[in-house]
């Protein structure tokens, strides 16, 4: 604005009569002689007419080509104006000063011929060739405004495109984050969920495996008991075969049912071995089962902080089955072996038996042959009490031959002397042979004690196999109930065991149907990363945008200080010249 103020504030050349002089208005003296100015007047007023109507219609021309113009330009006019008001304001200062140096009052004639003489010489070209610059100067100056302006508008609405296409990225991306935390939500809740299950799952088998311990400890218990009184038994047996040696058939009897017994036992502790080690090895497979089921536990709660990590955990799981497969079949190995190692013990067993058998035979003949030193005993002390009587018979006779040699002693006293020998002789005889008779009912005395403790102990003996015998049936009762037990005990070990086959199987089938969740969540996360690596090369090639976008409106600013540096010099140049053009009016 501050141009066109200049353009069309600056007058043209006021005619002779207007313009005034440089010279004081006070004194006569100064002034030239009327018939000059009249003089030059009159000779120079068709060219200064010329000159001046050229000068305004070229004005005008031009003011009329620069009327467009001057609104795209308003507002970096107004800018300049605000920054550079002085030269203007110098400008519309200088204009209204001549204007009000125009109305004043006109003076004599003789004061203004000398100016009207310089004056259209002078200024006329200077005015013109003002006027021409300013117009080019802001004929330029509007031009690149306005292209400034228009590239200006052109880079805001991009960068508004850009910053609105930014804002539903954002958007989607926000979209996309919130749809992706929803499904995550949803599968940590159906985690937990199945979680809840398996810990209702593990809660219900610990339960069910204290309740098998605790039926196992007393099981284990009552065998114990049963062994303490096996072992009490045996001692009672050994000491039953060392103190029953004469009672052959009731010992053979008694000892038949206790070996029948024996076997029995021996099975049943066999038996009773065997389930504990299924027990065991049960237990060692519950154990197995509810480590992985704690593993399975650990890895469902940390799903939701490794989801790049569940290639290596699925692997982890299956290497995991793999081993317990491979314990199931080191199992199997296991019972196979127990199973020979028992048949071997089985053999072992039976030579055992055969060994006793021998040994019992041995045992036998010994009997026997007590039973013949008992009747060769028996025959030598009727022999002896044969002998005995016999002797006293020849004692009797001795006495009466005694007598008759007393009577007769007169005749044979060598008979006499004989007979004394004789009688010595006998009598030594009968003395040991009344110590030997004293001997043998010593010891019949002594066999007749023996036998008699030894029916004492058979009764004894007898009474504590009737006791043996009502504590084995107590404890065959108690065996078959426990044998009822441990099949019941089987059978819910078959059971639980197809109960966690099922449960693996569910937990097979639970795996399958993750890896699928895993391997959808796997596609999605694809999806969404190459949807985020979409907009984030997008984003990229926004900000590039955005870079080139400031970079130009940099450029754009820098040369538009330039343009400003340029017409502030062009606006000093042009107050220079209107200071000289006015040093010179």
């Amino acid at each position: 604005m501050g141009y066109h103020h200049l353009l069309l504030l600056s007058p043209p050349a006021p005619p002779p009569s207007v313009l005034p002089s440089r010279f004081p208005r006070g004194g006569g003296s100064g002034r030239l002689p009327t018939a000059v100015s009249a003089s030059a007047n009159t000779a120079r007023s068709p060219a200064v007419a010329a000159d001046i109507a050229m000068g305004r219609r070229a004005v005008l021309l031009v003011g009329v080509s620069v009327l467009p113009l001057l609104r795209l330009r308003d507002a970096a006019a107004q800018a300049t104006a605000r920054a550079q008001p002085s030269t203007v304001d110098l400008v519309t200062d200088r204009a209204d000063v001549t204007e009000t140096e125009g109305t004043q009052p006109e003076e004599p004639e003789e004061n203004l011929l000398q100016p009207d003489v310089e004056g259209p010489s002078s200024r006329n070209p200077l005015v013109g060739l003002l006027n021409a610059i300013a117009i080019v100067a802001s004929g330029v100056f509007a031009g690149l405004l306005g292209t400034s302006q228009q590239e200006k508008k052109a880079l805001q609405s991009t960068i508004s495109s850009m910053e609105a296409k930014l804002v539903e990225n954002e958007a989607a991306m926000s979209m996309l984050r919130e749809s992706y935390e929803k499904s995550i939500l949803d599968e940590q809740a159906e985690l937990k969920k199945q979680a809840r299950k398996f810990q209702e799952e593990e809660a219900s088998l610990l339960d069910q495996l204290a309740s098998s311990r605790k039926t196992v400890a007393s099981l284990t218990e009552e065998v114990q008991k049963e062994k303490e009184l096996v072992e009490q038994l045996n001692l009672k047996i050994d000491e039953l075969k060392m103190s029953i040696v004469q009672t052959e058939e009731d010992r053979h009897l008694f000892e038949g049912k206790l070996k029948e017994k024996t076997e029995m036992l021996d099975i049943l502790h066999d038996k009773v071995n065997l389930l504990s080690q299924e027990i065991n090895g049960k237990e060692q497979y519950t154990r197995e089962l509810s480590s992985s089921l704690s593993a399975k536990e650990d890895d469902y709660q940390n799903l939701n902080m490794i989801y790049h990590q569940t290639k290596e955990n699925l692997e982890q799981v299956t290497s995991r089955i793999k081993q317990l497969e491979k314990d199931v079949l080191t199992d199997k190995d296991e019972l196979i072996s127990k199973i020979t190692l028992i048949d071997s013990l089985n053999e072992e067993v039976q030579k055992l038996y055969t060994e006793k058998d021998e040994a019992e035979e041995k045992i036998s003949e010994l009997m026997r042959e007590y039973s013949d030193l008992k009747t060769a005993s028996e025959e030598r002390a009727s022999r002896d009490s044969e002998l005995l009587l016999e002797k006293d018979v020849q004692l009797n006779l001795l006495e009466e031959k005694l007598s008759s040699a007393l009577s007769d002693s007169s005749q044979d006293r060598s008979t006499i002397a004989e007979l004394n020998n004789e009688l010595d002789t006998t009598r030594t005889m009968l003395d040991t042979e009344v110590m030997a008779r004293k001997d043998l009912s010593d010891l019949v005395k002594s066999t007749e004690e023996a036998l008699r403790d030894s029916r004492d102990e058979v009764f004894k003996l007898a009474e504590e196999l009737d006791e043996v015998k009502k504590s084995n049936e107590d404890l065959i009762t108690q065996i078959s109930k426990f044998t009822d037990e441990s099949t019941q005990l089987k059978q819910a070990l078959a059971n639980k065991i197809a109960e966690a086959e099922s449960v693996s199987a569910t937990f097979s089938d639970e795996l399958a149907s993750l890896r699928g969740v895993l391997k959808r969540s796997q596609e999605e996360l694809e999806v969404t990363s190459s949807q985020l690596v979409s907009v984030t090369e997008a984003h990229g090639d926004l900000n590039k945008e955005l870079l080139d976008a400031y970079k130009k409106l940099e450029s754009l600013t820098n040369e538009l200080v330039k343009e400003r540096k340029i017409n502030a010099t062009l606006n000093r140049e042009l107050e220079a010249l209107l200071k000289t053009i006015t040093d010179r009016v």
